[in-house]
């Protein structure tokens, strides 16, 4: 009889090693926040049943017989599993998480539904004369990888000190930067789904994101019946479609997310951002999102 039960590796640091590359090993920090987001994720996504694998421990078979997942299935996570002797399936290649993780990635994919205008920036000129033309607005400078207000600077106009340049300069050495203007956000919005290895898309229902004030979870609630327009569902749905189809289109396949968010713009009119980010790997809230069939999918 297969074992229910699932070992975990909740690398939620996996942005840091999309970023470093291969080689990369999480600070002990990192398992701390592990740990207590496994507290935070009983119930939806880990059941009491499954094992949570800490790199603190001697691992070496500990889950044999077990399904083997991580939060993203890097070569570090991996690893982690295949020391376990878990039963682990077969992820998308590292190179192709790298792509469809970077901010770069889904500032590039079209979608006919509303979306927040930004600007893609190559050059540490091309920043400052943005800000230049725009000194009455703030803008978010976004490197291609970081969570919950990591990789990214707040500016409105010049730079104001040496600090802000040298990350600027230290930014675009490595790749060119997303800008993306500071709106009032009213509503925040998540639209999870799941990827075959054969490329069939399954939604579920947009939920609510609660965040603190920088950005980070709190918590993930269904939409209330009526909360959303038909519209406005239609407008996120097509959205998560249009991301689903360009990470089939780059070979991914397993869990995402598309970030969106209702704002209002400087004029006082509200308007959607329906894709923001696209998170191509497991989120606080995708079990909340799938209810019932979520463990069904991860066994699968």
């Amino acid at each position: 009889m297969t074992n229910p039960s699932i070992a975990w590796v909740l690398n939620l640091d996996a942005e840091e090693e999309y970023a470093r590359g291969r080689g990369y090993t999480p600070k002990q920090r990192i398992h701390k926040i592990a740990r207590q987001q496994a507290r935070a994720l009983t119930g939806s996504l880990i059941q009491p049943e499954d094992l949570i694998i800490d790199a603190r421990n001697t691992n070496k078979g500990v889950a044999k017989g077990m399904r083997g997942l991580a939060w993203s299935p890097t070569p570090w996570a991996q690893n982690q599993l295949h020391e376990a002797n878990a039963r682990v399936p077969q992820p998308p290649v590292f190179q192709i998480l790298q792509e469809v993780n970077s901010k770069l990635f889904s500032q590039a994919v079209e979608t006919s539904s509303p979306r927040l205008k930004k600007h893609l920036e190559r050059s540490v000129d091309g920043i400052l004369h943005t800000l230049g033309n725009s000194p009455d607005r703030t803008w978010f400078l976004r490197r291609p990888y970081g969570v919950a207000g990591r990789g990214r600077l707040l500016m409105q106009g010049e730079p104001q000190s040496n600090k802000e340049l040298r990350w600027l300069i230290a930014s675009i050495e490595i790749a060119p930067m997303v800008m993306e203007p500071q709106v009032h956000v009213i509503l925040e919005v998540s639209t999870c789904g799941w990827i075959t290895r054969q490329g069939e898309v399954t939604l579920a229902a947009p939920c609510f994101q609660e965040v603190d004030k920088h950005g980070s979870w709190l918590r993930t609630l269904p939409c209330p019946e009526g909360k959303l327009t038909d519209l406005e569902r239609e407008h996120l749905q097509t959205a998560a479609l249009d991301a689903a189809g360009a990470l089939v289109d780059a070979g991914y396949w397993g869990p995402f997310s598309v970030d969106a968010f209702e704002y209002e713009s400087g004029d006082g009119e509200e308007s959607w951002n329906t894709l923001g980010e696209i998170n191509a790997r497991f989120t606080m809230g995708w079990a909340t999102a799938f209810g019932e069939s979520a463990r069904e999918w991860l066994l699968a």
